[in-house]
């Protein structure tokens, strides 16, 4: 049977001699398979630990049970079972083929159960229960609540109304950032080599961080990898709650207390409060093993919960949600030295029942492995982004503490999203280019 050796196992090179043969071939099966040094999970090495468990290839056992001049009669049976039964001294140490039942489609549906009951469980609608995270079927059903990904069209071939700021944000991203005016072919031959070497693991590595990044000077204000379990539902059926690999959003402090309290399921995406809140930038960062439709998916359900989050403080304390139709928050994909942004804005319900739409809009597209010119443009509108996006998260932190700090003691009122209302602290003493790198 296959055994995965240590992680840290150091992979030999298939060389000619080792046969780039078919795989599946029966002269290759054993050699190949026992000359690696460390196997991984692939479809063919589930083949192979299925070929090794078959039936076939196992001992049959020789089971010779004589029971002599046993009666048929009941009586004589049940004389028989009560001194002993028949003698199988000669089957000990028989090797039956134990593992033949679970083999690797068993396999793989025991591991995703225990994976299941591992995490914490979540109530389910009567109608839908979960969608898997990130497949087509979670695509689908955003789709089907008008949470709407790139050039989508409405069945009679109109598309949803474009943002009224997506020309000002494109340029935005356009302009130089002053921390890559000397990014030169050093600096891109360097940036290649970690790009290479980060395939060697199984996500996107922090020194390919570091270059999307630059200078990081307040590291409270970025957060990452942890599951958003305290966002409520993006829409009314239940969705396995967002991961972000990397995200940024306000300092809680920033954040009136009594606003908090009352918009926490919309502003705070975890009950570890003091995490970043109101998230409105996201890195959907994933291994070359990742296909873009996974990272897409991810980025359109992390960007409209950030618009959400920054809607809900614009809305704060008023009678009417806002909907100016303006990109409010900005999603990121990585695999791969591929980097693609996306900007999400919200337009309101068309009729009476309807749901909430969020559109998102590619912004760009970079191979940043090109070529220096052009990975030094997705550099720049990555930290622009960052950048840009603290901008509108303080501009509406600022009108939500504004507001309350204007109200009198009663209760503030809540938006109409299902929003909560209030607080008094002072707004951010931090500047827009306080991220600058």
């Amino acid at each position: 049977m296959l055994t995965p050796e240590s992680s840290r196992a150091r992979k030999r090179s298939r060389s000619p001699a080792s046969g780039d043969v078919n795989p599946h071939s029966k002269r290759r099966h054993s050699p190949f398979w026992d000359s690696l040094s460390r196997i991984w999970l692939t479809p063919s090495a589930l083949r192979e630990l299925d070929r090794r468990n078959s039936p076939a290839l196992q001992p049959a056992p020789t089971i010779d049970i004589s029971v002599g001049s046993l009666a048929t009669s009941d009586s004589a049976i049940r004389r028989f079972a009560r001194h002993g039964g028949p003698d199988l001294t000669d089957v000990r140490s028989v090797s039956y083929p134990l593992c033949f039942p679970y083999t690797a489609n068993y396999v793989r549906s025991s591991a995703q159960d225990y994976r299941s009951s591992q995490r914490p469980s979540q109530p389910q609608t009567k109608s839908s229960g979960r969608s898997s995270l990130y497949d087509k079927n979670f695509e689908q059903s955003l789709t089907d609540h008008c949470v709407f990904g790139p050039l989508y069209k409405y069945p009679d071939g109109r598309s949803p109304q474009q943002a009224h700021n997506v020309q000002e944000v494109k340029e935005r991203l356009r302009q130089p950032h002053a921390s890559l005016s000397s990014f030169g072919e050093d600096d891109f031959v360097k940036f290649q080599q970690d790009v290479v070497d980060s395939f060697k693991e199984s996500g996107t590595s922090d020194a390919v961080l570091g270059w999307l990044e630059g200078t990081i000077l307040d590291r409270r204000y970025r957060g990452g990898r942890i599951t958003f379990f305290n966002f409520k539902d993006l829409i009314d059926v239940k969705l396995t709650a967002a991961v972000s690999d990397l995200y940024y959003g306000a300092r809680p402090e920033q954040i009136n207390r009594r606003i908090r309290e009352q918009l926490s399921d919309l502003i705070e995406p975890s009950t570890q409060t003091s995490l970043p809140a109101a998230p409105n930038f996201f890195l959907a960062a994933k291994g070359e093993d990742c296909t873009p439709a996974v990272a897409r998916r991810q980025a359109i359900y992390d960007a409209a919960l950030g618009a959400r989050a920054i809607q809900a403080l614009e809305s704060f304390g008023i009678d009417q949600t806002v909907f100016d139709n303006r990109i409010k928050a900005i999603s990121s994909t990585y695999i791969s030295g591929a980097l693609t942004l996306y900007g999400t804005h919200m337009l309101p319900p068309v009729g009476h029942g309807a749901a909430v739409t969020y559109v998102t809009t590619r912004l760009n597209a970079y191979a940043l492995i090109g070529d220096a010119e052009t990975c030094q443009k997705g550099l720049t509108a990555f930290r622009n982004a960052i950048l840009w996006t603290k901008e509108v998260r303080e501009a509406a932190i600022r009108t939500a503490n504004q507001r309350f700090s204007a109200m009198p003691s009663s209760p503030a009122r809540m938006p109409s999203l299902g929003q909560r209302g209030p607080s008094n602290i002072s707004e951010s003493d931090t500047s827009a280019d306080e991220l600058a790198r």
